[in-house]
């Protein structure tokens, strides 16, 4: 039996058949055979079958193939859609696309040439036509690529012929008068952000204290009516009793309308508000004085505005300050909390020398004599792997030469001390191969001066102090790059 995969439901289904057909299983028994491989959903789907029809492959097939999406769409929109994957050949992607393809042709019932042509025809005129009449014609199945265009008429003449898609509530819900949960009222637009009561910035409120307000007395005698404004670039105007801004920038011309900006007229009292809600808020994003200047008189004007702003944003930075002293203390408190409940399961043990212990985390070595052992840590360092040296090793020689004879470890012996120059722990020079180091130009190369370790330079002194005795280097007669001799 094929193992069955949810990715893959119709690979299944062919591959099952084929093993059937090859081992002449009776077709009355393929749907009791499959039912046994089945798993998530396509098994849900088998129960949920008629005990009589369950027992029929093809009816069980189906199903199995509607629950994972096999409709004529969905192979549609896999052939469509289908990409290469990582890692995935071109062939493999060629296979896949030719399965998907044939899928589809099978799932649209298409057998013939003159069935491709209606069926290719009809899915070209679905692309061409707009979303509404595409989702009208797969409701009603057409396949006929003459009924097609004439069907797709009865959307233009009769568009109420076209059902929107409906909205199921969910099982136990309760039912909802959208009348009464849409709000109309003017708490709409002047509830401030971050908050979930309605704000006193109301209308009414609005046009109260704008009349009331001193600072806009000499706004209120320069006020003209809305059709008067008309014919101004700016000033000042009424408008359903709310006093009003326009505003347009000097360089541009009076005809564009486009520039021009209506602006409330905040009293005294609304100011702080109007400025928390542009500044302050968390949308907001606490921008710079030209920001939040230029986002407030989008839609809000009051004199003095640009020297609220300017002091309100400086005097931003101190409440930082406090907030972030607030937060400090309440961390503070936090953290004893924390600890506590850290610690509630804790266990206070004592150990004597000698005793053996779990060791979890790297463990630091107090030094003797401190009295902060929480300070006074001492990490050991690891271990470097010590320079293996040609001293070293000859003295063990004898003991990686018990393989051979007496007589001729003695003589391996002899031989590497009759040679000391070779078994030297410095490298020294030999004639044999010498070469000359040539530069490429005679100009001096200019380097930026790097600061040198003082324990580095007496290593480094030490190490031209050898070559220049031994000849590997000669000392430069110039300040242009010196050629010298290295040994190979």
């Amino acid at each position: 039996m094929p193992k069955f995969c949810e990715e893959d439901a119709d690979t299944f289904f062919e591959a099952f058949e084929i093993v059937a057909r090859e081992m002449e299983w009776p077709d009355a028994k393929w749907a009791l055979l499959v039912q046994s491989s089945l798993a998530g959903k396509a098994q849900v789907a088998f129960a949920a079958l008629d005990p009589c029809v369950g027992l029929d492959y093809e009816e069980l097939k189906k199903a199995v193939l509607a629950a994972y999406g096999g409709v004529p769409e969905s192979y549609h929109q896999r052939f469509r859609n289908l990409k290469r994957r990582n890692g995935e050949s071109y062939l493999d992607v060629g296979r896949r696309l030719s399965i998907a393809f044939d899928r589809w042709l099978a799932a649209g019932k298409v057998f013939d040439y003159s069935e491709l042509r209606e069926f290719m025809l009809v899915e070209q005129f679905k692309n061409s036509v707009p979303r509404e009449v595409e989702v009208y014609l797969s409701e009603r199945q057409t396949r006929v690529w003459k009924s097609s265009p004439a069907i797709s008429e009865e959307v233009v003449v009769c568009p109420d012929s076209v059902t929107p898609p409906a909205v199921v509530p969910e099982p136990g819900a309760p039912p909802v008068d959208l009348e009464e949960s849409v709000e109309l009222a003017d708490t709409v637009f002047a509830r401030a952000v971050g908050t979930s009561e309605p704000s006193h910035f109301t209308r009414e409120a609005l046009v109260r204290e704008q009349h009331q307000d001193g600072t806009l007395a000499a706004l209120w005698k320069e006020a003209v009516t809305e059709e008067e404004s008309q014919d101004v670039a700016a000033g000042v105007y009424v408008q359903d009793d709310v006093l009003m801004r326009k505003w347009q920038p000097v360089d541009r011309p009076a005809n564009e309308d486009w520039w021009v900006r209506s602006q409330v007229v905040v009293p005294l009292q609304f100011w702080e508000e109007v400025m928390q809600l542009s500044h302050a808020t968390p949308m907001a994003g606490h921008l710079g004085v030209r920001k939040t200047l230029e986002r407030i008189l989008r839609h809000f004007y009051w004199p003095q505005v640009k020297g609220d702003v300017l002091q309100y944003v400086a005097t931003f930075k101190a409440r930082l300050g406090a907030a972030w002293q607030v937060a400090c203390n309440n961390l503070a408190g936090a953290k004893e909390r924390i600890k506590s409940q850290f610690d509630r399961k804790a266990v206070s043990r004592s150990f004597a020398v000698g005793d053996r212990v779990l060791m979890l985390l790297p463990v630091g070595v107090v030094l003797p004599g401190s009295e902060d052992e929480d300070e006074n840590l001492y990490t050991p360092p690891e271990p470097v792997s010590a320079r293996v040296e040609n001293t070293h090793a000859l003295e063990q020689l004898g003991k990686q030469l018990s393989h051979l004879t007496a007589v001729q470890r003695q003589d391996v012996l002899e031989l590497v001390a009759s040679h000391p120059v070779l078994f030297k722990d410095r490298p020294g020079l030999t004639p044999l191969a010498i070469h000359d180091v040539e530069t490429a130009s005679a100009e001096a190369i200019k380097q930026h001066p790097y600061r040198f370790p003082p324990h580095k330079k007496k290593q480094v002194a030490e190490e031209v102090a050898y070559m220049l005795e031994i000849g590997a280097i000669e000392p430069g007669r110039t300040l242009q790059p010196i050629a010298g001799e290295r040994s190979l």
